[in-house]
């Protein structure tokens, strides 16, 4: 107990000076820092104030640098708090602060405690006390939490998902979408979408996410080619309904169109040859809302479309649940 209270004081007198080591709190193999509940720890800045009795044990250091190591979607301070082991689990006040400098473009008043646990950031939304003129933020109510590193970072909330690849290739005019994640944090779904010209994208399918991981996921979605350039790209979405968009992907290919929809500007009637025998056929509006449905059960079909408003639409065909080909269809 006298040892913990020694290392508090010496802490103390680290966090007032003007000079800092990188690394500025170090607890050896076999050594332990024992905090008490409401007493106060202040490491470079970083100052801790446990609400339950907090035993930091060794190895650990903790490090302050300008990055972090585990990725984050979000813009973050350039001041950084590190552990070189996760801690053990800590409930309490957390206080951090700044140089004006340090501020990378942040506004003041968005600056919000991040952590990662050792398997994926949480944003602390609540709790906030910021203090622009004296420059720190005070997070009350932490907890109970690990900690890995720490930092300042946009209020806005970390990504699900660590999307760390994303590759399309072609195999016998089928597209085979893979792509990998790190860790998910609470994701539901990933929503792939296709687009002939990069711009207007329209979905092709859904993909069940893996929820909660710090494994690494791979996952694949197969597609029928029937143009002779596509862009994909992922919409990933959280249960929480919140969804971010991948990096786009082009794919050039050459491969025989098989099925055809023509006239195209159409004003009555359209027909599709190619098609398999059992068939369905799809018309979506520019707004993607599914307005007609048909079932086809030959290599052709001829449909009646005059009593359609004249605009864009999208056109699909599937077969067996899979999208095979699809048009932009202009009705004059």
């Amino acid at each position: 107990m006298n040892r913990g209270l020694k290392l508090l004081f010496v802490l103390a007198g680290i966090y007032s000076t003007s000079h800092i080591p990188a690394q500025v709190l170090t607890v050896g193999a076999g050594a332990n820092l024992f905090v008490q509940s409401n007493a106060v720890l202040a490491v470079d800045n970083l100052v801790l104030t446990p609400s339950v009795d907090w035993n930091l044990t060794g190895p650990n250091a903790v490090s302050r640098t300008t990055t972090v190591t585990h990725q984050t979607a979000n813009p973050y301070i350039q001041r950084v708090y590190q552990f070189s082991n996760t801690s053990p689990v800590f409930t309490g006040n957390i206080t951090i602060y700044y140089l004006d400098a340090e501020l990378n473009g942040i506004p003041e008043n968005q600056l919000t405690l991040n952590i990662h646990n050792g398997i994926f950031w949480n944003a602390y939304t609540t709790g906030i006390t910021r203090d622009a003129a004296s420059n720190f933020v005070a997070t009350a109510g932490v907890g109970p939490v690990t900690m890995n590193e720490l930092t300042l970072a946009h209020f806005n909330s970390p990504l699900p998902v660590n999307l760390t690849a994303f590759n399309v290739q072609v195999i016998n005019c089928i597209a085979h979408l893979k792509w990998t994640t790190a860790f998910e944090q609470n994701s539901h779904f990933f929503e792939v979408q296709q687009s002939a010209d990069g711009i207007n994208f329209i979905p092709v399918g859904t993909v069940a996410a893996s929820g909660n991981t710090n494994s690494i996921s791979h996952y694949i979605f197969q597609f029928s080619l029937a143009v002779s350039q596509s862009y994909f790209r992922l919409r990933m979405v959280d249960r929480d309904g919140a969804s971010r968009f991948s990096n786009i992907v082009r794919l050039d290919r050459n491969c025989p169109q098989m099925i055809q929809v023509f006239p195209n500007p159409v004003k009555n009637k359209i027909r599709l040859t190619g098609l398999s025998i059992a068939s369905q056929l799809e018309l979506l509006n520019k707004l993607g809302q599914l307005i007609l449905v048909v079932d086809t059960n030959g290599p052709e079909h001829s449909l009646d479309l005059s009593g359609l408003p004249a605009g864009s639409y999208i056109f699909r065909v599937r077969q067996n649940g899979q999208v095979l080909r699809i048009f932009k269809l202009i009705k004059e």
